[in-house]
């Protein structure tokens, strides 16, 4: 599947080597900058430093206010959705939040979160001593992070709430969304657990008491 790349880019000096680095070992059909109007000038820096490995013609956004952290969420939701529009899927776009502002770091990691993209994107290393702690060139690491598990933390809640009223229905819907997101087997299991645990319920809320026995049988009497 095509798979398009958000990043942020900022102006410091050697910014241009993680980001180069990172789109090179993702390999995106497609490039959204977010940054600011100095901050183009690095998106020549990174085409240099790419060496024309890779065809880059990146689109970019400006942002409306690189240190505030809810002005840079809603900017990087306009570039998501944007990015849907073109035909992309959530599972399509990678977030690179590793360059720019401490604001606009956070508010496209909410951003990006808040909409459940495929993956959050960090580039590490080893860092210089002085001079902004910067990772020394030909020392970067890709991290590649899940926004599942914040995703996982908020869907427990919701099932919470929706089964505190029961709204069975409901639960079974937000528990197939999420195993069919994720195959960690440690929420595998938690979340058939639960399934279990709400067609009991259910069952024996239709009077259905003997379908309802059989899932209570699959349930830890612990739960």
């Amino acid at each position: 599947m095509p798979k398009a790349m958000l990043i942020t880019i900022g102006t410091g000096e050697g910014v241009e080597n993680g980001i180069a680095f990172s789109i090179e070992a993702n390999n995106p059909d497609f490039i959204y900058f977010l940054g600011t109007k100095d901050s183009q000038a690095t998106i020549g820096k990174v085409k240099e430093k790419l060496s024309g490995r890779l065809s880059l013609q990146p689109e970019f956004l400006e942002v409306k206010d690189k240190d505030d952290i809810e002005s840079c969420y809603l900017d990087t939701r306009q570039a998501i959705i944007e990015l849907l529009g073109r035909g992309y899927t959530l599972n399509d776009i990678y977030v690179d939040f590793t360059s720019g502002t401490k604001a606009m770091s956070a508010g496209v990691a909410l951003g990006a979160t808040s909409l459940e993209c495929k993956a959050l994107v960090y580039v590490t290393g080893k860092r210089e001593r002085g001079g902004g702690g910067r990772v020394i060139s030909g020392t970067e690491r890709l991290m590649v992070l899940s926004p599942v598990e914040f995703l996982v933390d908020s869907r427990r809640r919701e099932i919470e709430r929706l089964f505190n009223a029961c709204q069975f229905d409901a639960c079974l819907e937000i528990i197939k969304e999420i195993r069919e997101k994720t195959q960690d087997r440690e929420i595998q299991e938690e979340f058939e657990l639960l399934k279990n645990l709400v067609y009991a319920y259910l069952y024996w809320d239709r009077f259905d008491h003997k379908r309802s026995v059989e899932h209570f049988a699959k349930t830890p009497r612990n739960v």
